[in-house]
């Protein structure tokens, strides 16, 4: 149980991550 919500919790950063990257990434091509 502890272990799947590690899993779901790193998801969310990785998936956060990945989010804050392309917005920089269109904040300096635009």
């Amino acid at each position: 149980m502890i272990q799947d919500y590690n899993n779901i919790y790193r998801n969310i950063i990785l998936a956060l991550s990945v989010v804050l990257a392309v917005f920089i990434v269109f904040k300096y091509l635009t």
